[in-house]
């Protein structure tokens, strides 16, 4: 089962811009479109 942690071993200062890995989620990723376009966009 994969994490999706930042994997503290990887982690660095240096690479805090670069990194591609999300940090620590409740949520699922990715997120289902829908949900992504009523968060940035809400409909009244």
């Amino acid at each position: 089962m994969k994490s999706l942690c930042i994997d503290p071993n990887k982690f660095s200062p240096s690479s805090k811009l670069s990194y591609q890995e999300p940090p620590c989620l409740p949520l699922p990723l990715p997120l289902p479109m829908p949900m992504l376009l009523s968060y940035s966009s809400p409909t009244p």
